[in-house]
C-alpha cells in the first residue's frame, strides 16, 4: 500500500511541474500565471483578478472565468489567425493548429501576438478586437493598423556622444511608459486604429563637420537628408512605416522640430522609399519631449496645424489669405490687433500640444469614418457623441460654407469634448476645462505670420470673438452673421458608456 501511495505522489508532483500534461488547470490568486505548451489541450479556470496565460503554437485552450483585465500571450503571428464569436464567446483559430476559446467582458483583456497586441472588450453592445467589431463569421485578424516605427539617434562626431540630451533609454521611456506615452497617446487619439511598434537605434555619428550644415534650408535641408542616408545605411528603411530622427542642435539655420506632412516618397542612397518622416532637435528648441514628438508624428499622418486667431499686443505684418471667406470680427481692445497663431489652438495636439487632434484632422488620417460625420445643409437638431470616447456614433457635424477655387469646401466642424484640458485663466491660475462644444473652420491654405504657407489647417477664433467658437454651458450659442449659421447647445444626454450632446443648428436657406 505504501508503494501505491508513493507512486501517486510522484505522478501528482510530475503533473505540477510539467504543464504539457495538464488537461484541467485551476489558477489561484497566488499563482495567476500559466503556460500552455505546444500540443496540449487544456481547460483553464481563471481568478477574478488579472490572469496571465501564455499559449504556445499548436495548443488548444478553453479559458473559463476570466472576468478581469487579463493578458493572453499567443506565441504566433496575428496573420495566421481568424476570429469569430458566438454571443460573448470569442474563438481564435490559427493555421498553425492553435485554437483558443474565451469570453469577452466589459474589462479590457490584452491579446498579445508576436507582431501586435489588441484589446478585447465589450463596448456599446459590440465585441471589439482593437478597433474591429468581431462578428459571427470567421474574419482574418488585420495588422494594417500596426505602424512599425524607428526612433534613431545621432550626434556630431566633433562634439561627442555626451553633447546630446537624448538616449535610447530616455526615448524608450517617453514612447512606452506612463499614461501619456507615445504608445498610449496614439492608441487613444486614433480610437485604437493605430498602434506604434517601436524599434530603437543609435547613437550614430554624423561624420561631417557642423559647418557643412549651418546654412541649410528651413524646409528640411541637408542635415535631414544626410541623416536619412545614414539611417538607410544602418538599417533597412523599407522595414519601417515611420522614421523619427533625433538630431543634434545647430547654432543657426536648423529647422528644429519638423516633419513631412503625410506619406512621402524619397530617393535615399539611390533607392526609392515611401514612408512617414519626422525629425527633432534635441537641444535649445525643446523638441525632445512627448508632446512635440506626438505633434510631429501627427504631421506624418497628414495632419496640418490647429491654429487660432485672437486679440494680441503682438502685431502680425503678414497677410492672412483665406479664399472667398470673410473672417468674423474680433472684439479687440484699442491697443490690440487680431493676430494669427499657427499653433494657437490650445485644445488639440496639432496646436497647443495637448488633447485630441481636431475632427477634420482625424478624418484626414482615416480615423473617423464617413458614417460618423453628419453633414448639415438645412436647419436640424443633431445628437453627437462625446468626441474622445471610442464609440461608433456621430463624432463631428460638418456645415459646408463655401467652395474655393480648387473645389475644396471650407466648413464649420463641431465637436463635443468631455476630456479635461488644463488651461489658465486671465490671472494665470490653472483651471481644468471640460464639457465643451468646440467649433472650428478648416482652411485649405493660408499664409501664416511667418510668411510660410500652411495647408489643411483647422482654425479657431478665441473667446475674444464676438461670436464665440467654444460653448461652455448648455444654452450657449454661436452666431455667424456672414454665413447665416447659428449653433445652439441644447442639452447633454448620459448613457452607460458615454455622453452625447444635442445641438440645434439653424441655417439660412
Amino acid at each position: 500500500m505504501k508503494r501505491i501511495i508513493v507512486l501517486c505522489l510522484i505522478v501528482l508532483a510530475s503533473f505540477t511541474v510539467t504543464p504539457a500534461l495538464a488537461e484541467t488547470v485551476v489558477l489561484t490568486d497566488a499563482n495567476p500565471d500559466f503556460t500552455i505548451t505546444t500540443g496540449t489541450t487544456a481547460t483553464v479556470y481563471g481568478t477574478s483578478g488579472a490572469n496571465h496565460i501564455t499559449i504556445e503554437s499548436g495548443a488548444n485552450v478553453k479559458l473559463i472565468n476570466f472576468p478581469g483585465s487579463n493578458t493572453i500571450t499567443i506565441k504566433s503571428d496575428s496573420s495566421k489567425f481568424t476570429v469569430s464569436r458566438s454571443g460573448a464567446t470569442v474563438t481564435f483559430k490559427g493555421s498553425d493548429g492553435t485554437a483558443i476559446k474565451m469570453s469577452a467582458t466589459g474589462s479590457a483583456q490584452m491579446i498579445v501576438f508576436n507582431d501586435i497586441e489588441f484589446k478585447l472588450i465589450i463596448r456599446d453592445g459590440n465585441v471589439f478586437l482593437g478597433s474591429d467589431i468581431v462578428t459571427k463569421d470567421n474574419m482574418p485578424i488585420s495588422s494594417n493598423n500596426i505602424k512599425k516605427t524607428l526612433f534613431i539617434h545621432f550626434y556630431f562626431f566633433e562634439d561627442g556622444e555626451d553633447s546630446v540630451p537624448y538616449s535610447i533609454e530616455k526615448t524608450k521611456t517617453m514612447v512606452e511608459q506612463g499614461d501619456y506615452s507615445i504608445l498610449s497617446i496614439f492608441s487613444e487619439i486614433s480610437y485604437d486604429k493605430i498602434q506604434i511598434q517601436p524599434t530603437y537605434m543609435g547613437l550614430f555619428s554624423i561624420n561631417k563637420p557642423k559647418v557643412d550644415f549651418q546654412n541649410e534650408d528651413p524646409s528640411g535641408g541637408t542635415l535631414v537628408e544626410y541623416a536619412l542616408e545614414l539611417t538607410e545605411a544602418n538599417c533597412q528603411l523599407e522595414k519601417f512605416d515611420i522614421v523619427i530622427m533625433m538630431l543634434p542642435h545647430l547654432d543657426y539655420g536648423y529647422p528644429g522640430c519638423q516633419a513631412y506632412q503625410g506619406v512621402v516618397t524619397k530617393i535615399i542612397n539611390g533607392k526609392e522609399y515611401s514612408g512617414q518622416y519626422a525629425w527633432l532637435s534635441g537641444n535649445d528648441y525643446g523638441c525632445y519631449n512627448k508632446a512635440l514628438m506626438s505633434h510631429e508624428m501627427g504631421h506624418t499622418f497628414g495632419m496640418g496645424h490647429a491654429s487660432r486667431i485672437m486679440c494680441s499686443l503682438l502685431h502680425s505684418d503678414s497677410e492672412i489669405v483665406i479664399d472667398n471667406l470673410t473672417l468674423m470680427s474680433l472684439d479687440c481692445e484699442p491697443d490690440e490687433t487680431p493676430t494669427y497663431f499657427v499653433t494657437g489652438d490650445g485644445y488639440g495636439i496639432m496646436g497647443g500640444y495637448r488633447g485630441h487632434p481636431t475632427a477634420y484632422q482625424k478624418i484626414e488620417a482615416g480615423w473617423i469614418k464617413d458614417s460618423q460625420v453628419e453633414i448639415i445643409n438645412n436647419t436640424s437638431t443633431i445628437e453627437i457623441d462625446s468626441y474622445e470616447d471610442k464609440t461608433n456614433g456621430i463624432k463631428t457635424i460638418q456645415i459646408p460654407l463655401i467652395e474655393n477655387n480648387n473645389g475644396e469646401y471650407i466648413s464649420y466642424w463641431i465637436e463635443y469634448r468631455t476630456m479635461p484640458i488644463v488651461d489658465y485663466d486671465d490671472n494665470g491660475n490653472i483651471i481644468r476645462e471640460t464639457n465643451q462644444i468646440q467649433i472650428r473652420l478648416n482652411i485649405p491654405k493660408l499664409i501664416d505670420n511667418f510668411g510660410q504657407t500652411q495647408e489643411n489647417i483647422t482654425l479657431s477664433f478665441g473667446d475674444t470673438s464676438q461670436s464665440k467658437m467654444i460653448l461652455r454651458n448648455i444654452g450657449d450659442s454661436f452666431n455667424d452673421p456672414y454665413k447665416g449659421v447659428k449653433i445652439i447647445w441644447e442639452k447633454v444626454n448620459s448613457y452607460n458608456t458615454h455622453k452625447t450632446a444635442t445641438i440645434h443648428i439653424e441655417v439660412n436657406e
